[in-house]
């Protein structure tokens, strides 16, 4: 066998005699087989290269060459095609000769009554362009037609009866015995469109399950998958997943074609019923049967897969119908969307929102309430603000949802004054109040001291018929009086909210503590706190740690009634306390104590815990043992990034630290310096002191940076008050040094 038998597109050329030559032309592409290509106009495989290869066949040996001297059959081609072109016809053509018949016995007008009939027959018999791949086809994977099987019930003269029919089926028992019973006194077998009607006007899904085994053990009636899919479209909604099931293996069993909608009707039921691996099953089963999904089951399994965590596999079917040629509706792109926000994807969300845009698929009220729900997790109130103008604009009004969210996002990006605006839009437009959006915006006054706006927002509830003000109202209005010290606001807001009906909770206990703890009323701190363990509520971390603070205000006869407290509270948090005290505890057990003591502590109360400890070593005259806290609480990983060294730079970053915390761990900084300046290390050009901006009225940043401001006064300290970095405290080098070498004392620092 030769080898110009196995090589295609076989064209002889010009060659010598006794030597063949064979010319075949292949796309230009030598691409992964693994991946699929990417065809556009400029890599179809039906274009050819300029380039040819040139076979070579002798007697003895097989030459491949490229041959470029002689023309490729394109070339030769597009000549002769030229010429032929080029050359005037002498006789006219068959469809000239035949044009004059054609005015005479046809009729021009077109066999439609209107324009918009004609442009109807035209896409009724217009061809579809389906392209396929030649070098990867596949088989198709969706199908973008679902079976309309919608029948018109009004029509059946019989549909009144089976209306009461329906009636006498919802007033029986729940039993197969009552139902069956209700059925034998119709006196006839329905025939399958009347059942259809029957099951659809049913409320008690049980009883369609019982109607559906009546229906079966009568022989007459010819059962099929329309009926089946109706009753499992009434199971799904009573969330019946076991008859469901059990009704679909029925299908199975009788050889009952299922269809996609039988599908897609289980696996939505399966999703409801949080039974996720179910719906991957008969999506998995569906497949092997042969049954192509549809657009209605491609968004089933889009929001099985979300609700179940698999991302990756909710985004390869997404790809794969796309490449079908599925274009998702509105409630597939909210899955999307969903399943993005929950995974804390801001920017996946925002990829999504885009493209359902480039679709064409108009975003409703969910899907942009889903978007702003992301913006406001991530904290990105720009987005969000451009986002909400975008809605609007649209025409889209929003919702108690929208604005609650788009408020949230403020609050936390502290953006007031855009808060209190878009309060004054939903005023002024009238839009809809529901209490989530009164006790969003209550929060955000209490976190940033907005007093009078929360005290106007707490009255309009008070006057409403429809939103009273509950626990959380009451909560968010405490917890700004006890911030500001207001006692009178605090005890009068705490009565009402106990003649309203409503129980302290932990979280109203540890403002009154707070509170009181401040204006020095230790009494009343015990008297909480008792009332606390009277409620049957246990204390929390957050409340053990604004006990050590009150302690922190004790003076020595009111001392052991708070320290008592903590004792009932968290018992190893009362006996570290009592060991700091001692000055007979050592080192190693003082810290083994301290360890466990945070080791119990949440996260989030743990530097709390330690501030507190700090001050009350300065408060039992044990300095030192507040740099050890310190120092524990470094290497327990608390304090990070107190200092960092860079070569333009050494900062040390007080924020979130108590006053006493701050000043322990400056004097520790400040002998670091002075050690390193004596070691000969190179120092920064500038060195800093962060110690907060100080915009949170209700926060102690404030109070840090101006207690910092006289203490480097009183200090002779080169460090001033930046102007450009607010919340900096800035020294260049030269004025640094020179400072730290007029110092006579030097602080040991345990490292």
């Amino acid at each position: 066998m030769s080898l110009a038998s196995t090589v295609p597109s076989r064209v002889p050329s010009t060659a010598n005699a006794g030597t063949h030559s064979y010319h075949t032309h292949y796309p230009n592409a030598f691409h992964n087989l693994d991946s699929k290509p990417k065809f556009t106009h400029k890599n179809n495989p039906w274009r050819l290269p300029s380039s040819s290869i040139s076979f070579q066949v002798n007697s003895s040996n097989v030459e491949i060459k490229a041959n470029t001297e002689t023309p490729s059959i394109a070339d030769q081609l597009k000549t002769s095609v030229k010429e032929f072109l080029d050359t005037e016809p002498k006789t006219p053509s068959m469809a000239d000769q035949l044009k004059p018949f054609a005015k005479e016995f046809l009729d021009t007008k077109p066999p439609f009554n209107d324009a918009h009939e004609h442009n109807q027959g035209i896409a009724k018999y217009k061809s579809k362009s389906v392209w396929v791949n030649p070098s990867r086809p596949r088989t198709a994977a969706l199908t973008l037609h679902r079976h309309n099987r919608r029948q018109n019930h009004k029509r059946s003269p019989k549909f009144e009866a089976l209306r009461l029919l329906a009636q006498k089926l919802d007033s029986c028992q729940p039993t197969q015995e009552a139902v069956f019973e209700v059925l034998d006194s119709v006196g006839y077998i329905p025939i399958p469109k009347d059942a259809v009607i029957t099951i659809n006007m049913i409320r008690d899904s049980e009883k369609v399950y019982y109607f559906i085994q009546w229906l079966n053990k009568n022989e007459e009636f010819e059962m099929n998958s329309i009926v089946y899919n109706v009753a499992m479209k009434v199971l799904r909604k009573g969330r019946q997943w076991d008859r469901v099931e059990e009704l679909l293996k029925e299908m199975l069993d009788r050889e009952i074609e299922p269809d996609n909608i039988t599908y897609s009707t289980v696996i939505s039921c399966a999703t409801q019923c949080n039974l996720f691996h179910k719906a991957v099953e008969w999506f998995e089963r569906m497949k092997e049967t042969g049954c192509l999904p549809d657009e209605v089951t491609y968004t089933a399994m889009l929001d099985a897969f979300s609700r179940n965590g698999q991302v990756q596999e909710a985004l390869n079917l997404y790809e794969r119908g796309r490449a079908d040629g599925w274009v998702p509706d509105n409630r597939a792109f909210a899955t999307l969307l969903k399943m993005f926000s929950i995974a804390g994807d801001s920017d996946a969300v925002l990829e999504a929102f885009q493209e359902m845009k480039t679709l064409g698929v108009k975003p409703d009220l969910i899907a942009y309430n889903t978007v702003l729900g992301a913006l406001a997790k991530a904290g990105k109130p720009s987005a969000a603000k451009l986002l909400f103008i975008e809605m609007t604009g649209a025409g889209v009004i929003p919702s108690q949802i929208t604005v609650t969210c788009l408020i949230r996002v403020y609050g936390k990006a502290r953006w007031a004054n855009d808060a209190l605006k878009l309060w004054n839009i939903i005023n002024n437009e009238g839009w809809t109040k529901d209490m989530m959006l009164y006790n969003t915006l209550l929060g955000m006054c209490a976190d940033l001291g907005l007093m009078e706006e929360a005290a106007a927002i707490f009255e309009e509830m008070s006057q409403s018929d429809q939103c009273k003000p509950d626990q959380w109202s009451y909560t968010s209005m405490i917890d700004l009086y006890a911030k500001r010290c207001q006692i009178e606001e605090v005890n009068r807001t705490f009565s009402e909210m106990m003649e309203a009906g409503f129980k302290p909770t932990v979280v109203i206990c540890t403002c009154l503590i707070q509170c009181y703890g401040k204006a020095k009323r230790f009494d009343d701190v015990v008297k909480i706190f008792n009332l606390l363990l009277d409620e049957g509520i246990s204390p929390d971390d957050k409340l053990c740690g604004s006990l050590i603070s009150v302690l922190t205000f004790c003076e020595k006869e009111e001392f052991g009634k708070v320290l008592e407290c903590i004792e009932k509270a968290n018992p190893k948090l009362g006996l570290c306390v009592k060991m700091l005290q001692d000055e007979n505890i050592g080192s190693v057990v003082l810290q083994e104590e301290i360890r466990t003591v945070f080791n119990y502590a949440l996260y989030d109360t743990r530097k709390h815990f330690c501030n507190c400890l700090i001050d009350l070593c300065y408060k039992f005259n044990f300095p030192e043992r507040a740099h050890y806290l310190l120092y524990l609480g470094t290497i327990f990983g608390i304090y990070k990034n107190l200092d960092t060294k860079t070569p333009s730079e050494w900062c040390l970053n007080l924020r979130n630290l108590s006053l006493k915390s701050a000043l322990t761990a400056f004097d520790g900084w400040i002998s670091s310096v002075s050690k390193s300046l004596e070691d000969g290390e190179e120092m920064p050009p500038l060195l800093g002191i962060h110690t907060g901006r100080g915009t949170n009225k209700q926060s102690s940043q404030e109070g840090l940076a101006t207690f910092f401001e006289s203490h480097l006064k009183e200090l002779n300290s080169p460090f001033e008050k930046s102007t450009e970095r607010v919340g900096w405290f800035l020294a260049t080098r030269d004025a640094a040094i020179s400072w730290l070498q007029s110092r006579n004392s030097s602080i040991l620092v345990t490292t």
